[in-house]
Formats: structure tokens, sequence, C-alpha cells
């Protein structure tokens, strides 16, 4: 289904986003974020909020767009951001589930 490549808010892996990811990433931020941390707690709260509005546990909601629990955990502590498209598989799950 769908691999998921992130980028750590720290450059201490090798792992990067794709670079139309990247762009609208620093789109956002440059925009309505002072920094990459900032994007990634409030967007990691969001999607908790959502996710336990739906009833979902870490571990449901990754089965549901094809990635692991850690990524999950990782994006609503803000460690990481997801990629625009997995953004784009998350909608799509909340709508569900409205």
């Amino acid at each position: 289904m769908q691999f998921i490549i992130e980028k750590p808010l720290s450059n201490n892996s090798g792992r990067q986003q794709t670079s139309g990811d990247e762009m609208l990433w620093e789109q956002l931020i440059g925009k309505d974020y002072a920094s990459r941390e900032e994007l990634a707690r409030d967007l990691g709260l969001a999607l908790r909020e959502q996710r336990m509005k739906a009833g979902l546990t870490q571990a449901d909601l990754a089965e549901r767009i094809n990635v692991d629990e850690v990524s999950v955990r990782r994006w609503e502590l803000g460690l990481r951001l997801p990629s625009i498209e997995t953004l784009l598989l998350l909608e799509s799950v909340f709508k569900r589930d409205d």
C-alpha cells in the first residue's frame, strides 16, 4: 500500500522526505509557524485529538494507513512530520469516521 518516508526534526537520520513534501512543509513553516518543531507539535496534538474522537488506538490508526504504530506515536508526540501523502490518508480515515 503506502510507504512512508519521514524526515526527523533533527538531522541525525539518513531518512528524508521527498522534495515535494519538504517544500510544502517549508511553506507552512514560513507562513503559519515559526519552526518545524512548532508545526509538528500542533499537528501531533490535532492528530491525537482526531484519533481519540474517532475511538481509535494508535495501533488501529496505524493499521488503517499501513504504517507502524511507532510512526503514529512519533507524529502525536511532535517528534516527526508525516508525509503529505500520509496526511491525505489520515484525512480520509477521519472523514470516514465522522
